[in-house]
């Protein structure tokens, strides 16, 4: 998922909406989790964050929150620490005697954050060269969706030495295209007909 620096002003949007969403159906299920009744509410509640879990911990991280916390008591009384993801780890916090507020204090973070950029996404979103560079980054990553398309690994493709030169000649090549096709407009480059 994409940094929030780097997001239209649509998905800002869209990730500000669904992490309010999630946030409401999280105080849903904590309230009536805390009154310890179970019923279809509590029910559809934990259902509906379960739904979304993987995508809102991936917004959270794009907004560079912190969703890992370290648990267990200190290394130097003898004791061994361990690290806890805060959401997918959300309904065996008080196994670890994390408090459900470490939660919301992150996923409140993401939200301020996403609403706090969402005028430079805005205005990103004007700019006609932000769009030429997602168009130009979107070109360069071309090769790696065909190689995860066929299904090898893109990723670990991607951090290889024949990787990186793919990569570095996607994003050579419109430029090249441009300056080409600029100097053959202008006179500058002759091409010669057939003939």
């Amino acid at each position: 998922m994409r940094h929030y620096s780097r997001i239209s002003h649509w998905e800002n949007g869209r990730r500000l909406r669904h992490l309010n969403a999630f946030r409401k159906h999280l105080q849903d299920y904590f309230d009536i989790a805390s009154s310890s009744q179970e019923d279809n509410t509590r029910t559809a509640a934990r259902r509906a964050i379960n739904h979304s879990l993987y995508e809102v911990v991936e917004m959270v991280e794009a907004a560079g929150a912190n969703t890992r916390i370290n648990v267990g008591p200190s290394p130097m009384l003898g004791g061994r620490g361990y690290t806890l993801s805060l959401f997918h780890d959300l309904f065996h916090l008080d196994l670890s005697e994390v408090p459900a507020s470490s939660v919301f204090d992150a996923l409140d973070r993401a939200i301020g954050i996403y609403a706090s950029s969402k005028r430079a996404a805005f205005w990103r979103s004007l700019n006609p060269l932000w769009w030429t560079s997602q168009f130009v980054e979107g070109f360069a990553l071309l090769p790696f969706y065909i190689v995860g398309a066929a299904g090898y690994d893109s990723i670990k493709f991607a951090s290889t030495a024949v990787g990186r030169v793919v990569k570095l000649i996607f994003l050579l090549l419109p430029f090249i295209a441009s300056a080409l096709y600029i100097l053959e407009l202008t006179g500058w480059l002759e091409i010669p007909s057939p003939p």
